[in-house]
């Protein structure tokens, strides 16, 4: 494997899935002979660049300093770290990685993480942007129908995760607390329906509990719905930290009832952690989750069915578990970052021949379509 130095363009180092998947990726690259560094406005986050010996460059972005000598101090730090590839990971700073890229005649791919459709998709499609990396195959489809990209500039990188940072033991015992993760001021994130859940089925359950952990905006007003609902001592309303696994394996059922799919990296660990999922069957989920094998799915906004769905874990704990225990063994089997690494470092290979998929060797396509797909290669190497 060749050795490669690829800057990493991070906007804001706060707690997010962008940030979570840069530094896991840029960590393995570490680990793997590859040189990283880091340009960001900084965050709570910069610790585990600290603690994996990664560089950052900090820029401040905006006023009248940027345009007259913060643009250029950056673009002199880079060019003096002589990076083989520019990686943007967030979309509100790739104005400034194409600004850099062409100013340093670097090849750049970027990483996609959220549903972007309309004006906000057409910066996509700047001739300046190599690769533009997508988790789920729903979503590669999204910007080759709705942003207009060509297919083969479009490419499935799953989620990595270093799966040493989440429980190893499975999951024993009652099934009796369920769980969820998000963002506390989005309503997409089904919110209220866990809650409502939860209260329902206490009628049938006495002992069962709820954890809802999040970020953002939003926080006191859940927290005002629990009060006025008498569910505060019932169900815990908390903070998400930097290391989200010590909460997750306090779950025992993840519940991801969502009307559209942005938070799919927290449902993945929460895989990981072999919590039994019940999730709404939208966006890149089913790509996710086998339904009835590695969790359930139902329909998303039907909450009859979503609560109909955790009654059938908590009478069936073995269920619960047999479902866990699938869903760990789908995230070490599809998810493992040595395995994603490697795909990127394809990808990225690809990029530096001003390649895309569909011109790019075979090597490339291969490993590609067999992380994409989960089907093995042919003996002859055909894709």
């Amino acid at each position: 494997m060749i050795g490669l130095r690829v800057a990493h363009l991070v906007s804001s180092l706060s707690p997010n899935g962008a940030t979570s998947c840069a530094i896991n990726l840029m960590r393995w690259l570490r680990a793997n002979d590859h040189d990283t560094i880091v340009l960001s406005t900084g965050g709570d986050r910069e610790v585990n660049l600290e603690e994996a010996g990664i560089d950052l460059i900090r820029y401040e972005p905006g006023g009248a300093g940027w345009l007259l000598a913060g643009r250029r101090r950056l673009t002199k730090a880079l060019a003096e770290w002589k990076p083989d590839l520019l990686h943007v990971h967030r979309l509100d700073c790739l104005n400034q990685g194409l600004a850099l890229a062409s100013k340093l005649s670097l090849p750049l791919v970027v990483s996609v993480h959220a549903w972007v459709e309309g004006n906000d998709a057409e910066i996509l499609r700047d001739p300046g942007v190599g690769l533009v990396l997508v988790p789920t195959e729903a979503q590669r489809s999204w910007y080759c129908t709705r942003g207009g990209l060509n297919r083969d500039r479009v490419a499935v990188l799953p989620y990595g995760l270093e799966l040493e940072r989440f429980g190893t033991q499975p999951k024993e015992g009652p099934v009796s607390i369920i769980g969820a993760l998000g963002n506390f001021s989005e309503k997409a994130a089904g919110w209220n329906d866990t809650i409502a859940a939860i209260e329902e089925l206490r009628a049938e359950y006495a002992n069962l509990t709820g954890l809802l952990i999040g970020r953002g905006q939003g926080r006191e007003e859940l927290s005002a719905q629990l009060v006025k609902s008498e569910l505060d001592e019932v169900i815990a309303l908390e903070d998400a930290g930097p290391v989200i696994a010590p909460a997750l394996e306090r779950m025992d059922i993840f519940a991801y009832p969502v009307t559209k799919d942005s938070h799919s990296l927290g449902l993945l660990k929460a895989m990981a952690s072999g919590c039994a999922v019940v999730a709404s069957a939208v966006g890149g989920v089913p790509e996710l989750i086998q339904d009835g094998v590695s969790g359930l799915l139902v329909p998303s906004g039907d909450r009859a069915a979503f609560v109909a769905a955790l009654r059938s874990l908590l009478a069936d704990p073995e269920l619960a578990r047999e479902l866990g225990r699938n869903a760990r063994a789908t995230v070490e089997t599809e998810h493992d970052i040595d395995m994603v690494g490697a795909v990127v470092h394809e990808l990225y290979r690809c990029a530096l021949r001003g390649g895309t998929l569909g011109t790019s060797g075979t090597e490339t396509v291969t490993t590609w379509r067999r992380v994409t797909t989960g089907s093995q290669p042919r003996a002859d190497g055909a894709a």
